[in-house]
Parts: C-alpha cells; structure tokens; sequence
C-alpha cells in the first residue's frame, strides 16, 4: 500500500509539474479584425492557431464584430469606433476617425513603407507625412463570367454591358449585391470618380445636397440588369458570399454531366 502511495504522489506531482508550465502568464495580443469575409470563423481559427504556434507567449484575441462593424452606435457603444484593441484592422474611411482618437499610432520608423509599393490609392495610410497602418487589400468591383462568354469577356463600358444583360432572358442576368447604405456610397463614389476622373472635378458632387444625378441614373441602369430586383432583397445581402455561389452554381455553369 506504502508503494502505490508513493506511486500516486509521483504521478501527482508530475501532473502539477506538466501542468504549471501552462500556467505561465502569456502575453494577450488583442486584435479587431474585419469580419466580411466568407467562412469567417473557421479562418480566424486557423490565424490564431497558427500564429500562437509560432508565437507561444502570446495569448492572440480575436474579435470579430460582424453585426455592427459600420454601426455609429454611440448609445449602445456598437461598431468598430467603439473597440478596444492593441491591433485594428480597418476600412480606410475609419482612418482619420482613429488618428483624431488617438486609438492608433504612427507605424514606427523601423516599419516605414515606401508608397512605391502600393497602389495610388493605398497613399491614404499616410497622413501629415507618417504611415498609420499597411494597406493590404483593395474594395473593388469586378465582372466575372464564363470564359467562352464573348460579349461580356469584351465589355469596356457600362452601355457595352446593359446591351449585352438586357439581349438575355431573365434567369442569367448581372447577379450583384445593391442593397445597404455603405454598399450603395460605394458603388456611388465609384461611378463618380469614373465618370469624372479627377478629383477636384468629383468633389462638389460627395456632399448629401448635392448628389449626381447623371451617377444615380446611371446605378439605375445597373440594378434594371438584374433578374427581378434580385439585388435589393435585404435576406439575400446579409448571407455574405450569396450571391457569389449563385453564379458558381448557377446550371449554366455547371459542366455537363454524363449519364449512363
């Protein structure tokens, strides 16, 4: 009995032993990141896998704030102006909002970019001469269609495209999200700068009293392309990537099956 004791009390403190090095206080690394994108769960499970792999003394928090990113919730302290985090990941129209805040510093000199390596348009992670954070993806909109479809592989402008959508039956039309405030300014301010280039020239048409209505015409004509109001029905936009799997799934471009 005197030895199964004294086996107990090694294996006992073995365990204790294995288990305070668990116990080690680590670093914890909060980060906000953007939530609009698909499978969003699983993917941010494989980035804080992977990184406190490499990085065990850090603790990595992920925070993913997918209902209300875009929210100016102040009463109800919702959206990402009202996270708290040592890393964020940002929309650039956040930016001046949380240099003005004091929520994010100045990338320091060691991690200087050079704008030669971004886009034009990336220059906005600048501000007063100092980087605020690294560009690392562009909001775009882009026509996807079959590789044999001549008519839309060619289209260079938007009456090349309403020409093209509107000779086909309804069923397998433009499939596109039009639906939510941020989406619609978006597709607004691309049509804008489009349409008039130069920025100056763009300006005076951004303030709310003062819309283009040669722009709005013109999002009219996009959204007739579409089979039914198909891009304005709130269910379809809030299942993020619907509308991407529609047309990966639609019957037409499904490849043909043999049968026996």
């Amino acid at each position: 009995m005197k030895n199964i004791r004294l086996i107990f009390l090694v294996f006992l403190i073995l365990g204790f032993w294995g288990c305070s090095k668990d116990l080690v206080p680590r670093r914890e690394l909060k980060v906000s990141l953007y939530p609009y994108l698909p499978n969003i769960g699983s993917l941010y499970w494989e980035v804080e896998s992977q990184f406190e792999a490499k990085y065990p003394e850090i603790n990595l928090i992920i925070e993913l704030n997918s209902d209300y990113y875009y929210a100016q919730d102040s009463t109800n302290r919702h959206g990402i102006n009202f996270d708290e985090a040592d890393v964020y990941e940002l929309d650039c129209v956040f930016l001046k909002d949380f240099i003005a805040s004091g929520k994010i510093q100045k990338l320091p000199a060691f991690l200087e970019l050079r704008e030669a390596d971004f886009l034009p348009m990336a220059s906005i992670g600048k501000q007063d001469g100092s980087w605020y954070g690294a560009p690392h993806w562009v909001c775009g909109n882009f026509l996807f269609c079959r590789q044999e479809d001549e008519a839309l592989k060619n289209v260079q402008n938007l009456a090349e495209l309403e020409a093209a959508m509107l000779a086909r039956p309804e069923g397998s039309r433009l499939l596109l999200n039009f639906k939510g405030s941020s989406t619609l300014g978006e597709f607004y301010m691309t049509g804008l700068f489009d349409e008039y280039q130069d920025y100056s020239v763009a300006e005076p048409f951004l303030k709310p009293d003062h819309i283009s209505t040669t722009i709005l015409d013109n999002m009219n004509r996009v959204l007739a392309m579409t089979d039914g109001n198909l891009g304005r029905i709130d269910d379809y936009s809030d299942r993020l990537g619907y509308y991407a799997r529609m047309f990966a799934l639609s019957p037409e471009l499904m490849p043909s099956r043999q049968t026996d």
